[in-house]
């Protein structure tokens, strides 16, 4: 939770996929994981003249070896 918390607390980014790619990042660096998928959803997303729920993208990394 801390890294993910950590994270989304920092460095504003523009992109969900910004946000899950410092997220996989983050986790693949500090925990002993083979892959990780990581699913980032923006409730009721700023998109002019759009009325979607919501705005999600998932990514899937796997440690180099």
């Amino acid at each position: 939770y801390r890294a993910v918390r950590d994270v989304m607390e920092g460095e504003p980014r523009n992109l969900l996929e910004a946000a899950a790619q410092a997220i996989a990042d983050r986790i693949l660096s500090e925990f002993p994981v083979e892959s990780v998928a990581v699913r980032v959803k923006k409730p009721h997303p700023p998109i002019r003249g759009s009325v979607i729920e919501n705005a999600t993208v998932e990514i899937m990394r796997r440690r180099e070896t």
